[in-house]
């Protein structure tokens, strides 16, 4: 946040490990309907664990390869921990590019609201 990162795609595309030509969500050939994958060693998303409080997120619906980071809200992220060699002795070979932990707050205090507003004139 101290960047000025909005989404957890961007936090994922600033990282030196992410080697996706494209950024986070890069499907090289693939139409990815909106949804935005992480690809460490530049190996491909469906080779890119993704956990959320070291416990694994559900693949999305779409194409059932990888998680959508656009599915984790960024407001919620205390911070992250990638694992960038191989992982695939401990959590499987859909950890063979490596590993991205987002590590939730455990307390907030205050309010945080946030929207969007689009305005199209014909």
């Amino acid at each position: 946040v101290k960047q000025g990162l909005t989404s957890v795609e961007q936090v994922v595309n600033s990282l030196a490990a992410n080697h996706s030509s494209q950024g986070a969500n890069a499907a090289v050939g693939a139409s990815t309907g909106g949804a935005a994958y992480a690809s460490l060693g530049g190996l491909g998303h469906q080779y890119t664990l993704i956990l959320l409080d070291g416990r694994r997120i559900v693949n999305q619906p779409m194409d059932g390869t990888s998680v959508d980071l656009n599915a984790i809200p960024l407001s919620v992220i205390d911070r992250v921990e990638v694992v960038r060699d191989g992982a695939s002795a401990i959590y499987g070979t859909d950890a063979i590019g490596g590993v991205i932990n987002f590590i939730t707050k455990k307390t907030m205090t205050g309010l945080n609201i946030g929207g969007e507003f689009v305005s199209l004139f014909f």
